[in-house]
This record gives C-alpha cells, sequence and structure tokens, in this order.
C-alpha cells in the first residue's frame, strides 16, 4: 500500500492505496470501485477505511481465487491538524485595575477538525511583568488531543497611572464645574404691573395662514454589510485535508463574519472536501 498513516478526516478509497498485487502493478482502470480491484485473472475485494477514528484500523483483502489466501493490512487514522484560534481583538489597551480582572482567554475563540472543543487544553501566558506604561504580549496557546499545537497573541497596553498633581488638577476642574452650576444667575421675573398704560390698538383684520405642505424626512437608512458568499475547497481542485480545513477557517477569520467550516462528503460517504458556509 502507498501509505500506513492516513489524515483524520481524509476523502479516499481503498483502492486508491494499492499500488500492487503480487507481480500486478495495479493500473487506474483496475480500480473498480473503492473496495475492489480487478485483475485479469481474480478480483481483490477489501474492507472501506472509516477515516473519522482515530487510530490502527485492520483491512482485509479477499481474492476471488480461492488459491490465494486472504490478507490483512494495517493502516492507523492520524491528526497532524493543528487547532484554529481566532481572535476578537490582536490589541487591547486597558489600566492595569482592568487588566487584573480580565479574563484573556475571553478574546479567544478555539476549533479543531478533530478534537471537540471542550478537549482542547487552552492556556495563556504572559511575556513579563505588567506595570503601568508597559507594553505585554499575552500568548494563547491551544492544544488538541493528538498533542498538535497552535499559539496566537494578544499585544496589552498599560495605561499611565496619574501622578498626584494631574489628579488634583482633575479635581480642581470638577469643583470649579460645579460651583459654575451652582452661581448661575437665575432670570428676573417680568413686572406683572406695567408701568404706562397702554395704548388701544385697533385689531387688524385677521389673517388666514396658507397651509404649507410638511415634508417628512426620510428615516436614515442604516448601512447593512452583505454577507459574503459561500466557498468551497474541493480536492479536486488540489485542496487536501491538511490545506483544506486551515484556507477555510482562514477565510472566516479574515471575513469579519461568524459562519462554519462544514466537510463535504458524497452520497458514498467519501469525504469530498470543505464548505464555507456564512451565517445569514
Amino acid at each position: 500500500m502507498s501509505a500506513d498513516e492516513i489524515e483524520f478526516g481524509a476523502s479516499i478509497k481503498t483502492s486508491d492505496l494499492v499500488e500492487r498485487i503480487g507481480d500486478f502493478n495495479i493500473k487506474e482502470e483496475q480500480r473498480k470501485t473503492s473496495t475492489m480491484i480487478a485483475l485479469p485473472d481474480y478480483e481483490v475485494v477489501m474492507d472501506e477505511i472509516n477515516t473519522k477514528e482515530l487510530g490502527p484500523q485492520v483491512l482485509n483483502f479477499q481474492f476471488s481465487d480461492s488459491e490465494i489466501p486472504d490478507a490483512k493490512k494495517e493502516i492507523r487514522i492520524v491528526d497532524t491538524t493543528a487547532p484554529v484560534i481566532e481572535l476578537r481583538r490582536s490589541e487591547i489597551t486597558m489600566s492595569l485595575e482592568e487588566y487584573q480582572k480580565t479574563d484573556l482567554l475571553q478574546e479567544a475563540t478555539v476549533t479543531d477538525i478533530c478534537s471537540m472543543s471542550k478537549d482542547i487544553q487552552v492556556t495563556g501566558e504572559v511575556s513579563e511583568e505588567a506595570k503601568p506604561g508597559k507594553d505585554l504580549d499575552y500568548t494563547i496557546t491551544a492544544m488538541d488531543e493528538a498533542g498538535n499545537e497552535s499559539t496566537a497573541v494578544i499585544r496589552v497596553r498599560i495605561l499611565e497611572e496619574k501622578n498626584e498633581e494631574d489628579k488634583a488638577d482633575d479635581d480642581k476642574e470638577e469643583a470649579a464645574e460645579e460651583k459654575q452650576v451652582e452661581t448661575s444667575p437665575v432670570p428676573a421675573e417680568s413686572s406683572k404691573q406695567p408701568a404706562e398704560s397702554p395704548v388701544p390698538v385697533q385689531p387688524a383684520a385677521p389673517v388666514t395662514p396658507v397651509p404649507q405642505q410638511v415634508v417628512p424626512n426620510p428615516p436614515a437608512s442604516t448601512p447593512q454589510t452583505p454577507r459574503p458568499s459561500n466557498k468551497t475547497y474541493m480536492f479536486s481542485d488540489g485542496y487536501t485535508m491538511q490545506t483544506a480545513p486551515s484556507a477555510c477557517q482562514a477565510d472566516l477569520s479574515a471575513s469579519g463574519s461568524s459562519g462554519s467550516c462544514i466537510p463535504i462528503q458524497d452520497s458514498q460517504g467519501i469525504y469530498k472536501g470543505m464548505q464555507l458556509i456564512f451565517d445569514d
């Protein structure tokens, strides 16, 4: 066989792995199905590979010629794809007090092609001690069940603390603003009795106002970001189980939209690639 280890989730046929049987080099047209090879004098039937289950698998090969004994071959399904870490923010500015209260792991979303989220180990480590006015790197590490690791870094900027003079100036400004509000002059009340008797005014003929049409302002339209188009990463286009998930996750992260990377299978359950589907 051409490989003893198969990547988890790979779309592969057992017959494609068989390169030679006895003295015969297998030709492509002799691979009749995913589990059968037809040679001039006999046929070979074999087990299907389950690439969605990690660990060793024993494949049985049965020959239509009764004089040829059945054979077995052990392969192993492995996971060599590291988890994908997506950050809400790659740079954060905060005070030292805010930093001490913030769980920066909440800024990361971690996914993996094989391991469940609850089974992925996610840890955070800071490059140096946090101090006012310092920039430090907070490194997030994710490890899946197979031991594959990936990292992402958040740059944290700690604000400078105000000195006593700055705090005193701020207190003075606040006090001045409060005093200004309290001492604002109250407008004097108008005299109830006029100083002189009013001169009678002859009432003018009533004027009927001409009604004017009021045109309401159109409601402000809220721009909406169009949903990106879904994408596919087919093995027939050159992608593999190593590159398709990584390319899908990279496009999803770059789009700024929410979505999912979903494996594509044909009617026989054979994986053909990945599909990026954005949420509505």
